[in-house]
């Protein structure tokens, strides 16, 4: 099966990403631990072998290069529905899955993406809850046109919208198991203990 692995990414603008983080440790390290989750998606996702695109926001420059990456690409204006929805369009006419994710979840490893890719070599689609109420990962091997419209983003009702979204557009998906975001001080302890903070 043709996969692609698309890793949605923020440039680590101080004051721009990990606000609430942020607010306990600084902008300037709230931005350093980001661009270092960033860099270990983006090494799990390398270790597979299969097409790695990353796509960024605002703006187009080499802050995720890394080799071994097939293409980084400007995410799409819009909300962030409208740009994912965009990126796993246009990826899926060059292959016949595709698995997005953000890079703040550290249980997305080598290990969970290939259980992505291989559920859905039996369904259509494949999504991981977190913690927080909203999605890690999200995987596809056709993506219906309109699929993340109307979704109020960064609320705790994210990931139950979309759960009811893959009800009403396919019928066998699955879920992978619980993932948690390094959003709060309390995350950055727990990232700590794994030994990657």
């Amino acid at each position: 099966m043709n996969q692609t692995i698309i890793v949605f990414c923020k440039q680590p603008q101080p004051g721009q990403v990990k606000t609430r983080l942020a607010a306990q440790v600084g902008d300037i390290e709230a931005a350093d631990i980001a661009l270092k989750l960033a860099h270990r998606t983006i090494d799990a996702c390398l270790k597979l072998g299969v097409r790695v695109e990353v796509w960024q926001t605002p703006r187009l420059d080499d802050t995720f290069a890394t080799p071994g990456i097939d293409a980084i690409r400007l995410q799409r204006k819009g909300d962030l529905g409208q740009r994912m929805g965009y990126a796993i369009d246009e990826t899926l006419k060059r292959c016949s899955s595709v698995v997005l994710m953000g890079t703040d979840c550290p249980g997305i490893d080598s290990t969970y993406v290939v259980q992505a890719f291989a559920l859905l070599e039996d369904v259509d689609a494949v999504v991981s809850p977190a913690e927080d109420g909203g999605f890690g990962l999200i995987g596809m091997r056709r993506y219906p046109e309109g699929f993340f419209s109307g979704i109020e983003w960064s609320t705790p009702q994210v990931y139950r919208k979309v759960c009811d979204r893959l009800d009403l557009y396919f019928e066998q998906w699955a879920r992978l198991p619980l993932l948690w975001d390094v959003d709060r001080p309390f995350d950055l302890l727990r990232y700590e203990v794994l030994g990657e903070g």
